[in-house]
């Protein structure tokens, strides 16, 4: 499997042992000013492939019947482009616009896998969840079925019970299973870039990512809270200010890969 930036592999990288055995401090604010800094030292190419990303997601989204596929296909190789342009921008290194699409590489089968366990995790934790709200909406209309019966004809009646039996409890659980849904996605930000910088294939990069995270979850679920909140400010202004949230928010996740794993490719 290919190592991005394989030649510094080995002297400033740190193991994951290493990290799981010391810890590591989670300096929020410094991961966000990372984030803008290399946004603004190139903001003109990290805005050309951001809209070229957008171009690409909608023409694959409008196809009917292969928009999951497509999305499933070429998501995970694509955004892993502004993790691999901002190191080699960070590292100084020499670059070009063809960096972005590195993620089809060797390492894009395992890119697609880990996008796709990570999927039905995501999905199975909320299931779980909104599962009992829906068991609970099904039992409140079977002890209501009187009830629609005496208001057939009267539609105003039966949207009122239907209302009432599906309102508040399916919502509540929607809200939930969104909730949870959210903190298991939390776990595995960082496996594309364990997949990509530390050629690991995806369920190592997944349990690497999950173990890196437990250490400091609170901290990395705030920010990642704070990031969502920025993308969906710059996206309510649209134009301008979309195209430098999204990459903006990828840079800082970087950003904090590096400096809690290190510049290297640990052996």
């Amino acid at each position: 499997m290919d190592v991005i930036d394989q030649n510094i592999s080995g002297s400033q990288g740190k193991s994951l042992e290493q990290v799981l055995s010391e810890g590591y401090e989670f300096k929020f604010g410094n991961y966000l000013n990372a984030g803008f800094k290399l946004f603004g030292g190139d903001a003109a190419i990290y805005i050309a492939f951001t809209l070229l990303y957008f171009v690409i997601s909608m023409a694959v989204g409008v196809i009917p019947y292969v928009s999951w596929l497509g999305g499933l296909i070429l998501t995970p190789a694509l955004t892993v482009g502004w993790f691999i342009y901002g190191r080699k921008q960070n590292q100084n290194r020499n670059r070009s616009f063809n960096n972005f699409f590195d993620g089809f590489n060797n390492n894009w089968v395992q890119l697609i896998l880990q996008n796709l366990v990570t999927g039905i995790f995501v999905s199975i934790a909320a299931a779980i969840v909104i599962l009992p709200f829906f068991m609970g909406s099904f039992f409140d209309l079977i002890g209501h079925i009187d009830d629609l019966e005496r208001a057939q004809g009267d539609q105003e009646a039966v949207r009122e019970i239907a209302s009432e039996i599906l309102g508040s409890g399916i919502l509540t659980g929607i809200l939930f299973a969104m909730l949870v849904a959210s903190a298991v996605s939390v776990l595995y930000i960082y496996a594309p870039m364990f997949i990509v910088f530390r050629g690991m294939p995806f369920w190592d990069a997944m349990e690497a990512s999950r173990k890196v995270v437990s250490k400091r979850y609170l901290q990395t679920a705030l920010f990642l809270l704070v990031l969502g909140f920025m993308v969906l400010f710059s996206f309510l202004l649209c134009c301008i200010p979309i195209l430098a949230g999204v990459p903006i928010m990828y840079l800082s996740m970087y950003a904090a890969f590096e400096d809690i794993m290190g510049t290297g490719d640990a052996e």
